[in-house]
């Protein structure tokens, strides 16, 4: 996965399948059409940290694995699953064809 310096996924099909559906203040991008069932592990989802979070085992385990197995295992709802972490919170706007330019696939 590519994301522009403004914050959105390069891919502008699949930004758009996911950037008006959009969980836990901005920080999980849900896919509209693969929205399947009440269970996050029956659904497309994505967030992203900065690897600067990344310092130590113990953050790699609060900042990444426990995130995903209160949304898969658990199936806690996003806000309460990151919470505490460092997400990046998504841009609203569509991709634009300026923010593309520079960035090779």
């Amino acid at each position: 996965m590519v994301v522009t310096p403004d914050g959105r996924l390069r891919d502008k099909d699949a930004w758009e399948a996911c950037r008006t559906n959009r969980h836990a203040e901005g920080k999980l991008l849900e896919w509209a059409e693969v929205a399947q069932g009440r269970k996050w592990a029956q659904r497309g989802w994505i967030f992203a940290l900065p690897l600067r979070s990344f310092n130590d085992p113990e953050s790699v385990d609060k900042q990444l694995v426990q995130p995903v197995l209160r949304l898969l295992v658990k199936n806690d709802d996003p806000d309460v699953s990151l919470a505490g972490t460092a997400a990046i919170k998504w841009s609203q706007q569509p991709t634009s064809a300026s923010s593309l330019a520079g960035h090779s696939k």
